[in-house]
């Protein structure tokens, strides 16, 4: 009877482990007050260039190098030019053989820079292998849109 009562237990307790590991993955929403005190780094700029590599010290993992003109420096970005370094998240394998490993099919998550793109960014300091990410995920990146009377507004992720 009580190692029926010890399984019981066990099981209730990974069950309630993998509620909260998985819970980790939900990103909380945060506002522009917070967004602004946790970044080390707030610009508006244009991106001019995005180069998909591996990290240099770890080639297998999938980083993109995103530089921008910087068009207004708020907070740590000094120089004409800012380039940061982001984690890839690919979101698509493509179906696999049995044995065979699935492999990307090049598509990426939503985050995905292209040249031109003006953007407003909220930028976490880097890691010490040198990458960042927006604060709040996609909620620190803004995409700065025209309309047709030529009025920018800001929209985030």
């Amino acid at each position: 009877m009580r190692t029926k009562n010890i399984s019981v237990w066990l099981g209730l307790l990974i069950g309630a482990t993998s509620v909260l590991a998985s819970a980790q993955l939900l990103v909380r929403q945060v506002g522009l007050a917070e967004m602004s005190q946790q970044a080390a780094v707030i610009v508006r700029g244009r991106v001019v260039e995005v180069r998909r590599e591996g990290l240099p010290d770890y080639p297998n993992v999938p980083t993109v190098l995103v530089t921008l003109e910087v068009l207004d420096n708020i907070r740590g970005a000094a120089g004409e030019r800012f380039s940061f370094r982001e984690y890839v998240h690919q979101v698509e394998l493509q179906t696999a053989q049995p044995g065979e490993k699935p492999q990307p099919t090049g598509k990426y998550s939503k985050l995905d820079y292209t040249e031109g793109q003006e953007l407003v960014l909220f930028l976490h300091a880097n890691s010490r292998y040198g990458l960042t990410s927006p604060v709040g995920a996609g909620q620190g990146r803004f995409r700065v849109l025209r309309d047709a009377q030529g009025q920018r507004r800001v929209v985030n992720e």
